[in-house]
């Protein structure tokens, strides 16, 4: 870009399948009018003289959540921070007629922003379903999409609406996604897991998801019970809206004594691979995280030195009280921290620097 900005290009070559054209536009229609913190941005689209398509998106230093997944499950705190900023997004997008319909851990990034701070991302509106009229029409019924044996959608993610190619799957099919991704997270598996689609898909419009505590036992029992409500077959039965589904993870959370991030959060702490599971409600300073958008090796920068402050006499009561109020607070968050339980996880973890979309 002529602003000197990084971003990230994704291109649709000209000649390409008809179909491939469409979910194009229908992604950037889709994405660029959400300006969700959320939501990764488009900031441009074209069409070059040989006739390839781009689209111009925000540069995004992280790795996408199936990642972080792979090394094991997550504490319930830590779950809650990553993906309540999704549930807002999502709840962002129905209320403007965009229903995602591919939630995935691949389509969250897990995104570093300049301060260190890990911002989730909801990526690739490439089959998502806008109530609005336009010139796009949705995709006829069986269409393969995004892997081999999906129906407008991912397998393991799909609601039994969604997997039996229903053409009216609402935002309740996002529901039942968003509660594929909570049951993952909170216990390193899937609701329903075999290696053949098809009969992924056939459980999930036959059998009910087993409960979450037969797979995450350790799991406290009202997070358990929002998760498998996500995932009730009949879509009346679930939580009525993104909104509703946020609001009853919180109040399980506080009934189950597990801190959550402030309401509206979009970022959260860095994760510690040595003490997993440290939420926004235990704010530690950050000076020593640098992200680079080019996913140069991350190093650590020295802290400020420390300045004296000479203070005349008649402030010398306000400094002594101010050393006072730090050094509790210090106090304070010592012990907290001391009686947290983090979930371990591995130490080390390679990093990636995925595109913003897969």
């Amino acid at each position: 870009m002529l602003t000197g900005r990084p971003v990230a290009v994704k291109l649709l070559r000209a000649g390409s399948d008809p179909t491939l054209a469409k979910r194009f536009v229908r992604e950037v229609k889709a994405a660029a009018g959400l300006l969700h913190p959320n939501v990764v941005s488009v900031l441009d689209f074209g069409i070059d003289d040989d006739g390839t398509a781009f689209q111009v998106l925000e540069l995004l230093d992280g790795e996408p959540l199936s990642h972080r997944i792979a090394r094991g499950p997550i504490s319930p705190a830590r779950t809650l921070e990553l993906l309540l900023p999704i549930v807002h997004a999502l709840g962002f997008a129905h209320a403007r007629g965009i229903v995602h319909r591919d939630i995935k851990p691949a389509n969250v990034l897990l995104s570093t922003n300049a301060h260190g701070r890990v911002v989730p991302k909801l990526l690739d509106f490439g089959i998502a379903k806008v109530r609005a009229k336009d010139d796009v029409a949705d995709e006829p019924r069986n269409e393969k999409t995004t892997e081999v044996g999906a129906v407008i959608g991912t397998p393991s993610y799909m609601s039994p609406e969604q997997a039996r190619g229903q053409s009216d799957v609402g935002s309740a099919g996002d529901v039942w996604a968003m509660g594929v991704l909570l049951y993952e997270c909170l216990s390193g598996r899937l609701p329903f897991e075999d290696e053949n689609a098809s009969l992924v898909m056939a459980r999930v419009m036959l059998e009910r998801a087993p409960p979450l505590a037969t797979k995450a036992p350790e799991v406290p029992p009202s997070i358990a019970s929002i998760v498998d409500r996500a995932l009730e077959p009949d879509p009346s039965a679930r939580p009525a809206s993104m909104a509703d589904l946020a609001t009853l993870l919180r109040a399980a959370a506080v009934t189950a004594g597990v801190p959550v991030p402030d309401e509206g959060a979009s970022d959260c702490e860095a994760e510690d691979e040595t003490a997993a599971g440290l939420t926004s409600a235990v704010r530690r300073p950050s000076a020593t995280v640098a992200a680079t958008v080019n996913a140069r090796p991350r190093t650590p920068t020295a802290a400020p030195p420390a300045t004296a402050t000479r203070a005349n006499s008649g402030r010398g009561w306000w400094v002594a009280i101010g050393v006072a109020a730090v050094l509790i607070a210090v106090a304070t968050g010592v012990a907290w921290r001391s009686g947290d339980s983090p979930s371990p996880s591995p130490s080390t973890s390679p990093s990636t620097s995925p595109s913003p979309s897969p």
